[in-house]
């Protein structure tokens, strides 16, 4: 296997603000774990929140924790406001701050640690440490990944897996509580898909990137909707693999971050991909798709931001956060229109290949980000 790929030259002014999970600012009562990712943040009434997952390992397990922390001085300092134990695995936890109300999302897996997707679920906060009792937001076997303001609702993504094919729902709800599908007569916006990123843009477009099925190409399909119509996906596919995709908007255009491989690749295959013609191995399909698996999970990664262009449903890499390898799971707040707070999830200097050091430990920490280019 080649060595890392360098870093790609930033077009973005960083600023590190050091360690979050572990960190010198960190509460007490905040049980941390070897595994710390899963993150996600918002501003809600003058003070910050942040979420995460902190288990023994990124890989399943009936002792993972979702906790929710809240400051009132930016970050410096934090205190314990929720905390979440269900004796299953949970993953993905997601809060918004909507019409008054600061909501919490994540979703459950298997209770023997099994990979396998149970639900996602939702509790809203009513005050200092005082959460509502949770319940259950999709069926057994969907699970969301997203919720987002559009227009004057919320939206939800919603993936359910069958076997090797996955599909993904867009629902809405008027109070973040109650939900169903945008469209009952027909939920499903796209099909051989999964994780769906979802962010709405000053237009009233939709832009989604969906993390394709193996057997669907692999890669991503970049989506835009029709302002009038945000249940009508039309995507341009990606060859590149995009992890733990998370947007945001910088001064009204969107931006990406995403994981990304650094294993070396020779300019020519790069160009290909940015081409988009797919390079065809002399190996059988299923066979090109396990390399590829294996590939991804044996190299370090980066996390790397991208500029959205949403007429040409086409993304553009700006740069690499500098958390050496970092595995993803990234959240962004807004601190000024082209300013921006960072959390990154990374392992530790040194922590090669990626397989070993995402089972290993991993931590979070905190960065200023503006995007020059």
């Amino acid at each position: 296997m080649t060595a890392p790929a360098p870093p790609l030259t930033p077009g973005m002014r960083i600023e590190d603000l050091g360690g979050i999970v572990p960190g010198p600012g960190l509460p007490a009562d905040a049980v941390v774990m070897a595994a710390n990712g899963h993150v996600d943040a918002t501003w809600h009434e003058g003070s910050l929140f942040l979420v995460w997952r902190t288990a023994p390992t990124a890989t399943p397990s009936t002792r993972a924790r979702v906790q929710v922390l809240a400051s009132d001085d930016g970050g410096a300092t934090w205190r314990l406001d929720y905390s979440v134990v269900a004796k299953r695995d949970l993953r993905d936890p997601r809060l918004v701050s909507w019409q008054g109300a600061l909501l919490l999302y994540w979703s459950t897996g298997g209770a023997k640690g099994a990979p396998q997707p149970d639900r996602t679920w939702v509790t809203r906060r009513e005050g200092p440490r005082a959460w509502r009792r949770p319940r259950a937001v999709t069926p057994s076997g969907s699970v969301a990944w997203r919720v987002r303001p559009v227009a004057d609702r919320l939206a939800m993504t919603v993936t359910t897996t069958t076997g090797p094919s996955s599909q993904v729902e867009l629902w809405a709800s008027d109070d973040g509580w109650a939900w169903g599908p945008f469209d009952r007569e027909h939920p499903v916006v796209h099909r051989g898909g999964r994780g769906a990123e979802l962010l709405s843009l000053p237009d009233g477009r939709l832009v989604a990137i969906v993390g394709r099925d193996p057997g669907a190409g692999g890669g991503a399909d970049v989506v835009v909707t029709p302002a009038d119509d945000v249940t009508r996906w039309v995507g341009r596919p990606d060859l590149r693999p995009l992890g733990s995709p998370s947007a945001f908007l910088d001064d009204g255009r969107p931006l990406l971050i995403a994981r990304r491989s650094c294993v070396g690749i020779s300019p020519d295959v790069v160009a290909a991909l940015e081409d988009r013609v797919d390079v065809e191995l002399p190996v059988p399909g299923d066979l090109r798709d396990t390399v590829a698996r294996a590939a991804a999970g044996a190299a370090p990664t980066r996390a790397t931001v991208h500029l959205v262009d949403p007429d040409e449903r086409s993304l553009h890499p700006v740069g690499d956060l500098p958390a050496t390898g970092a595995t993803g799971s990234t959240a962004t707040v807004p601190l000024g229109e082209r300013d921006h707070l960072c959390f990154v999830v990374s392992v530790p200097p040194g922590a090669w290949p990626a397989a070993v050091g995402r089972r290993r430990s991993t931590a979070i920490g905190a960065m200023r980000l503006r995007v020059t280019r």
